[in-house]
């Protein structure tokens, strides 16, 4: 009997230590996310004012290839390798060994696709798919090693080396913009980037490669599902931009192109963060349901929480910030930006998914959601495009976020004990706050695409927006809060987040 009590204790603590590994590392993930992103935006605001609609139309053309074949080598051997508890060497080996035989592979198969552009007559595209070839390459060679600090729940060496790699990449990008003044400025800070961050692994965690086949069949069964994974998931992020180069031309690639990556940079970081952050706690207690369940919830209720509204006030705020910090010549991406935010933003329940499922070791049935999302996403493509244009593009990731978030709930239902029901229970304060916000914002300023107000006026819009909408939302959601008798929630955990901060401050005062 005197066991049981002493069981409870240990396990609450090793919950608790969980916990905190868990929200220290997403505090580091989130952070660096911040800081990677506002180097990232700034990047933008610059080389939008010195390169052209057309050259990132290009850029963007010319790194589909690359980003298909760093979707089948990014991530899949390191999730791998995190939910093996009992690393040794020859698990380092085996998956630098795939990870550099995938590398070949898809760097030759860059170079196929240059010949096909030469035989047809394209020498343009030719030239870029041949320079840009090596890029898988070099994105293999990184030491596998250092993922054991990912593993551990320590994201402080992945924050240093993503920023310095970003440093780098927007230090060579700009310089070379404002020598060369075209889209080779950009493919040549790509692997800036790449190179700086494949030595950086060395750096944290040393390591001499050997080519080693032992444990083939484990990273080939799981790792080749995991692949088809990232394959598809590249392909909901930039089938558009395929789509629109066949029926338009580059410079309306352009304006897509920049819309999505603005709409990345400032509605993803949290939800990747958590996500990435979270997933090893997924896979050490993926025998335990009700953690998962607790963790799931927790995490989810927090992501939306701040996805809802940055996703809404991105859309809302578009007909400012476009022609104040892009310029003019970008108003053609207001719309698409006003369209594809929101939804983009309900997309993110997705991300908190996503790592049950891999830790679960259910990738086929994640490989098979996705496929499905897939085709409906091409399917409104082909049908919108060619008549509305990048309207059309931006139109049809509406059903396309509907039907991947209803899937990826249904398929996790298990799991999270979570329906579709259960997650609007869940995030209602939220949803509420949201649509209130949106509500207001609307009223106060109707939707405007023209852009042709001073910038002095447009940065006054722009700041009165952010605060009303900041202040509609907060106060919403504290007052739902209050109404439903303050249930232990996201309001909770935010309280208790700001009480720490606060208290860490007064101390060292």
């Amino acid at each position: 009997m005197s066991d049981g009590p002493t069981q409870d204790l240990t396990a609450a603590s090793r919950s608790t230590g969980h916990g905190q590994k868990v929200l220290g590392s997403a505090s580091w993930l989130v952070a660096g996310s911040i800081l990677i992103r506002l180097f990232s935006v700034l990047n933008i605001f610059v080389l939008s004012r010195i390169l052209s609609p057309d050259d990132f139309g290009t850029m963007a053309l010319a790194l589909i290839a690359v980003g298909l074949s760093t979707a089948f080598i990014n991530r899949q051997f390191d999730l791998i390798l995190i939910r093996t508890h009992d690393l040794e060497r020859e698990h380092f080996d085996n998956a630098f060994t795939m990870s550099i035989l995938m590398g070949v592979f898809l760097a030759g198969a860059i170079c196929c696709a240059a010949a096909v552009f030469s035989w047809f007559g394209n020498d343009k595209f030719s030239l870029i798919y041949l320079s840009v070839a090596a890029l898988p390459l070099i994105d293999s060679l990184k030491s596998t090693r250092f993922l054991k600090f990912e593993q551990a729940n320590n994201m402080r060496p992945n924050v240093i080396v993503g920023l310095v790699g970003k440093i780098v990449q927007i230090a060579v990008g700009i310089g070379l913009a404002l020598w060369l003044q075209n889209y080779w400025a950009l493919i040549i800070a790509a692997y800036g980037f790449s190179i700086t961050r494949a030595v950086l692994t060395y750096v944290f965690a040393p390591y001499r490669p050997r080519i080693c086949f032992t444990q083939w069949k484990m990273f080939l069964g799981v790792g080749g599902w995991l692949s088809g994974v990232g394959f598809i998931g590249y392909g909901m992020t930039a089938g558009d931009t395929v789509i629109v180069g066949i029926f338009m031309t580059t410079t309306a690639v352009g304006y897509l192109s920049i819309s999505l990556e603005l709409i990345r940079l400032t509605s993803d970081f949290v939800a990747n963060s958590l996500s990435r952050a979270i997933y090893p706690a997924f896979a050490r207690m993926r025998d335990d349901k009700q953690r998962v369940m607790n963790a799931y919830a927790k995490s989810q209720a927090l992501v939306m929480f701040l996805m809802f509204p940055i996703g809404c006030g991105l859309g809302l705020t578009a007909s400012e910030f476009i022609p104040l910090f892009l310029g003019t010549s970008w108003l053609a991406a207001v719309p698409v930006i006003q369209i594809i935010a929101p939804f983009n933003a309900l997309g993110m329940l997705v991300y908190m998914i996503q790592p049950i499922l891999i830790a679960q070791n259910d990738v086929r049935s994640l490989f098979l959601r996705n496929l499905a999302v897939f085709v409906v996403f091409v399917l409104g493509l082909f049908l919108l495009v060619p008549t509305l244009g990048l309207l059309g593009a931006a139109l049809s990731r509406i059903p396309t976020a509907f039907v991947h978030v209803i899937l990826s709930i249904k398929r996790a239902e298990t799991a999270t004990q979570l329906n579709v029901a259960g997650h609007l229970r869940l995030l209602w304060r939220s949803l509420v706050a949201t649509f209130t916000m949106t509500a207001v914002l609307l009223a106060l300023w109707p939707i405007s695409n023209e852009g042709d107000s001073g910038g002095t006026t447009l940065a006054f819009i722009l700041a009165a927006k952010i605060f009303m909408g900041g202040t509609t939302y907060c106060l919403t959601h504290g007052l739902l809060w209050l109404v439903s008798g303050r249930p232990k929630g996201v309001e909770t955990h935010m309280f208790e987040i700001a009480s720490g901060v606060v208290s860490k401050v007064r101390s060292k005062l």
